[in-house]
């Protein structure tokens, strides 16, 4: 079963509740391509997942954004300074409510992960790859 949590503070709450000091961080970029206006929507997210009992808890944040066009097409700075800030909001609220946190994620099942890539461009993990292994 799976917990998911819309904010970092219901999040980090019921990792209190079940005793849990530990989770896992993954910053990955998901891509949108929007084909009438010839653009690719950039998303950054970090996802926090945890073993809380049974379940597995999760909050997915997002951090950043950016649509590239023909025009645009060259990531601004801006975009990565703001993930990078964000991020680093997130890790100091872990590290004062004192859990530690590793890289990686826990999935329930590999129905939710295709691609997931780390901001600085390598394959975290792939569900083909996935089922391609496990089988």
């Amino acid at each position: 079963m799976k917990l998911v949590f819309g904010s970092l503070s219901d999040f980090v709450a019921e990792l209190e509740n079940n005793q849990v000091t530990e989770c896992r961080l993954l910053t990955l970029i998901k891509t949108d391509t929007i084909q009438r206006y010839y653009q690719v929507h950039y998303t950054y997210w970090v996802v926090l997942t945890a073993k809380a009992g049974e379940a597995i808890a999760e909050c997915r944040m997002r951090t950043a954004e950016y649509y590239q066009t023909p025009v645009k097409n060259r990531l601004p700075k801006s975009v990565l300074d703001c993930h990078e800030r964000r991020l680093k909001q997130i890790e100091q609220v872990l590290q004062a409510e004192e859990i530690t946190f590793k890289k990686g994620v826990w999935m329930a099942d590999a129905e939710e992960l295709e691609v997931a890539i780390d901001v600085s461009g390598e394959q975290c993990a792939n569900k083909k790859e996935e089922e391609h292994v496990q089988s």
